[in-house]
């Protein structure tokens, strides 16, 4: 009677693939949590990988893939996108770019 429940090559397929994306969500926030003091470049960086990811999983993803499996891929992939543009709108990025530049220029002048 279980063997209804078998899964077929197909199936174990798309848990590979969906075991590969938790495997690298986990190593990334493992990185992202061994430090106190993260860069923003270091975390885009590392954001955009789980993204770039993300996206070679769904386009292996075979057409005959349950819409909720699919969905549950897409998402997070959207929301890592959502990151770009709140570092876009926010003002401290860009502050922080000329603060630096200020103090890396007022430290050449010093030498």
């Amino acid at each position: 009677d279980l063997w209804r429940y078998e899964l077929s090559p197909k199936h174990w397929k798309v848990i590979e693939l969906v075991e590969q994306w938790l495997c690298n969500f986990h190593t990334t926030t493992v990185q992202m949590s061994a430090t106190t003091w993260l860069m923003l470049s270091t975390t885009l960086a590392m954001f955009r990988g789980l993204q770039e990811n993300l996206q070679d999983i769904i386009t292996t993803l075979p057409t005959n893939t349950p819409m909720p499996l699919h969905d549950s891929l897409v998402s997070p992939h959207l929301k890592l996108s959502e990151y770009y543009t709140k570092i876009d709108e926010s003002p401290y990025y860009t502050w922080a770019s000329r603060t630096s530049s200020l103090i890396i220029g007022v430290t050449l002048i010093y030498l």
